[in-house]
């Protein structure tokens, strides 16, 4: 052997160790090194699939390629191709867990939410300008709510230039009026209204705020809608079953309790009722042939951080009178909103502080789940809501976009056992980033950083039937690192945070070293999980053979 071969065996000597002392690091090694012959085959099964479909599928060079498909392509672009996969086949079958990051508002299908609303007696749609042409349904601020009393205006005067704005008109009937096409173009111009569009999602160009503005303002008009009580009671069964169609048994569901409550009889009820109303129908779901499998859902009581401190402690003292009343079901508070707009942490130290005092006086468990580096920052006073987060205790942080950026805070994340709720797909079409590929949930696996993957809004977004499988597919198409292996790890991360309520409602411990019941819902995880890589096996193995001898 000469010197330079050598020279040769000693660097790759010392590269392999360094990569070995890499792996070690990852969060996901210690679920890798568990698997058993039949997990590993698996995941080898689907690595092959994943390096066949980036050939045939996800190359413009290939004979079976779309032209103009490539690995992290805009997800909007890319979604009628994904549901041809075989790849988008296996991740829905995927025991998904618990999905920690989930705003109650965009939890549906927005197709069925608006046939729902249009076919509910009472309600009635205002807009603030005429809508004379379809362009107009689309910019207008529409909103939708119950009315006891029917409209004294004709409904066709909504779409003439007589149209004075605010004033209310029967749904049904201002749809069958249309005079740009019949109902059900109407219902699709709605629709179109509270979902994201290919545009929406594309235009990179036009920057975070434009897109923030479209976004916070399709919840103005779904709204009146979700809080009323026939529909609510009708969307949270359609939520649980499209999360369980998921393969997700668990729900931590984030709630703004700003819009008015309105009750079946009419009458403006409260935050009480909004509650007792999800607990009956969690509840009911649970107990039916259909809900079995559902471990159940709580609540985050979430606020709008642009807000004053006023508004903001008035809302904090409902959240402590409803702790106190629904123990099981308040799990903990957020503040929400654009961040890069909104108040900071820090500004809000002041209310922060004042609630865990009253939350100790009163001895009430409500802890933080704090979104934070939602930004594209470095270093500025939002993105360092991080660091404001950490320290004031949040049990998960949403997002935590920026947290790769920050490694004494990152390694602070890790030694107080937070894990941070990534929401892939949210944060491409939110423009924090151009596309999935250069999304740092690989940075922050490979530090070591507990991971749950969320779908953040999917009905609004407009995801493959509001699933969280979407966000599941786009990091194992696109990162080698990953894995089923880490969509697994990722998965069983999910119940390790859940926050699931102890026998006197307060969150149970989170993490690897969490309690007994915890354990058992990761070991009932663990069979789905086995029992989904036999499927793998017995369904992919003739055609792994059959792609390799092609």
């Amino acid at each position: 052997m000469t010197e330079i071969d050598n020279l040769i065996q000693t660097h790759l000597l010392l590269k392999n160790k360094i990569l070995d002392s890499e792996k070690k690091l990852r969060h996901d090694y210690p679920f890798r090194q568990s698997l058993s012959a039949i997990e590993q085959r698996a995941c080898s099964i689907v690595q092959r699939i994943r390096t066949h479909e980036l050939a045939t599928v996800w190359s413009p060079n290939s004979n079976d390629g779309c032209p103009g498909l490539f690995p992290g392509i805009a997800f909007d672009l890319a979604k009628d191709t994904i549901q041809k996969t075989e790849l988008w086949r296996i991740v829905k079958q995927l025991p998904k867990g618990a999905l920690l990051h989930a705003h109650i508002d965009g939890m549906v299908d927005m197709q069925w939410l608006i046939n729902t609303a249009l076919n509910t007696p009472g309600i009635h749609i205002k807009s603030d300008i005429p809508l004379t042409s379809p362009h107009k349904v689309k910019e207008a601020m529409i909103e939708l709510e119950y009315l006891p009393a029917s409209s004294s205006i004709p409904p066709s005067e909504l779409f003439s230039q007589s149209y004075v704005p605010g004033t209310p008109v029967q749904l049904l009937q201002a749809a069958h009026m249309c005079p740009y096409g019949d109902a059900k173009a109407f219902e699709s111009l709605l629709v179109s209204r509270t979902t994201f569009s290919l545009d929406d999602c594309l235009s990179h160009h036009e920057g975070i705020d434009k897109i923030w503005s479209r976004f916070e303002s399709i919840f103005r008009v779904l709204g009146g809608i979700t809080f009323y009580e026939p529909i609510f009671r009708q969307f949270i069964r359609r939520m649980c079953m499209e999360a369980l169609d998921d393969k997700v048994y668990w729900i931590d569901l984030r709630v703004v309790f700003l819009s008015p409550f309105k009750l079946s009889n009419g009458a403006t009820g409260d935050f009480r009722d909004l509650l007792r109303i999800f607990n009956e129908e969690i509840t009911n779901f649970q107990h039916s042939e259909l809900g079995a499998s559902f471990w159940g859902a709580r609540i985050i009581w979430t606020c709008h951080r642009r807000q004053g401190d006023a508004f903001i402690r008035r809302d904090m003292e409902n959240c402590l009178t409803a702790k106190a009343q629904f123990p099981h079901l308040v799990a903990g508070y957020d503040l929400v909103g654009q961040e890069g707009l909104g108040r900071t942490l820090e500004e809000h130290l002041p209310s922060l502080l004042w609630f865990q005092n009253e939350c100790q006086k009163r001895n009430l468990d409500i802890p933080f789940f704090f979104h934070a580096g939602e930004v594209t920052g470095d270093g500025d006073s939002h993105d360092l809501n991080l660091l404001d987060a950490v320290i004031i205790g949040t049990k998960r942080i949403g997002h935590g976009y920026s947290l790769f950026k920050h490694p004494v805070i990152m390694n602070e994340v890790k030694s107080r056992d937070i894990c941070v709720e990534v929401c892939p797909i949210s944060n491409e079409l939110l423009r924090l980033n151009g596309s999935v590929s250069s999304h740092p949930v690989p940075a922050l696996l490979a530090n070591g950083v507990a991971v749950a993957l969320s779908s953040d809004t999917p009905g609004v977004f407009g995801h493959i039937g509001t699933r969280v499988s979407c966000d599941f597919w786009q990091i194992l198409n696109n990162f080698d690192s990953i894995g089923l292996e880490g969509l697994g790890d990722i998965a069983e991360t999910s119940i390790c945070y859940a926050a699931f309520a102890d026998d006197n409602g307060c969150c149970e411990e989170m993490g690897p070293r969490s309690g007994n019941k915890r354990k058992i819902r990761v070991s009932e995880w663990r069979k789905q999980w086995v029992e989904f890589c036999k499927w793998v096996i017995e369904e992919y193995s003739g055609y792994v053979e059959q792609i390799s001898q092609s």
